[in-house]
């Protein structure tokens, strides 16, 4: 089973940085699509996750401020 489990954050720098503090390693450089950034990171038990920027238009979105 596939889940796609997507994180959104106001400074993407700054949470994959926290996360990799935490035991996370980033498995792609930034990704940009439509406005949205993101990075595929893995956590320490090998989980997949995105952790995202979006557009300023979208930015309504509860984000996650470090």
């Amino acid at each position: 089973m596939h889940l796609d489990l997507d994180f959104g954050t106001a400074d993407l720098t700054s949470e994959v940085n926290r996360l990799e503090q935490l035991g996370a390693a980033r498995l792609s450089e930034e990704l940009n699509e439509h406005g949205f950034r993101w990075i595929v990171v893995v956590d320490p038990e090998g989980n997949e996750f995105c952790v995202f920027n979006p557009p300023k238009s979208l930015r309504h979105w509860r984000l996650r401020n470090t």
